[in-house]
């Protein structure tokens, strides 16, 4: 459990280590409306985090083992190190003091900062770890059911590619047709 969990904290630390990588060519093209930064790197944050449950959730499956605490015990890391930085935040930002305490939750939280201002961080801080909590059990139990987004959508465009290869197989043999009605 400890290791599972282990994973699932490593995706959100490479959802926050990509979106620090992407704050530099991203950053010119949003000028002042760096909220529309924050949407993308907390999509690939939390898209991060749900892919690893997911992948928990269809080995539990396998493995016969889906638990519904299964899920809460693997996010277990996670939530321990979130509320420490969530404590963090309440008890040294109101001070605004420029102290490694106060580069922690701005480091820890990077992919959602943009969408607070100065007044409301703790509250945004505060949705942001119960949003990624409940993705990280939708995408459990998706793995333990078996649904998966990404192979829906390459089904549905696979479809869409064969019905248009068909189509024009078709056209190919109409033409085809025609020509040998002329000879």
């Amino acid at each position: 459990m400890l290791k599972k969990s282990a994973k699932v904290l490593l995706a959100y630390i490479i959802g926050v280590v990509v979106s620090m990588f992407l704050a530099v060519p991203l950053s010119p093209f949003f000028g002042n409306y760096l909220v529309f930064f924050s949407v993308i790197t907390s999509v690939i944050t939390l898209g991060l985090v749900y892919s690893e449950m997911w992948k928990l959730g269809k080995y539990d499956a396998l493995k016969k083992e889906n638990k519904p605490l299964n899920a809460m015990g693997y996010m277990g890391f996670y939530t321990i190190i979130t509320f420490i930085v969530e404590l963090i935040v309440i008890i040294v930002k109101p001070a605004k003091d420029f102290t490694i305490w106060g580069i922690i939750p701005a480091v820890w939280y990077f992919p959602f900062n943009f969408f607070s201002d100065s007044k409301n961080f703790w509250v945004i801080y505060l949705i942001v770890y119960v949003a990624t909590i409940v993705i990280s059990i939708i995408g459990y139990y998706m793995g333990v059911v078996g649904f998966s987004v990404v192979d829906k959508i390459l089904t549905a465009r696979k479809n869409r590619f064969d019905k248009k290869a068909q189509k024009h197989k078709e056209e190919i043999e109409r033409i085809k047709e025609q020509y040998r009605k002329k000879d």
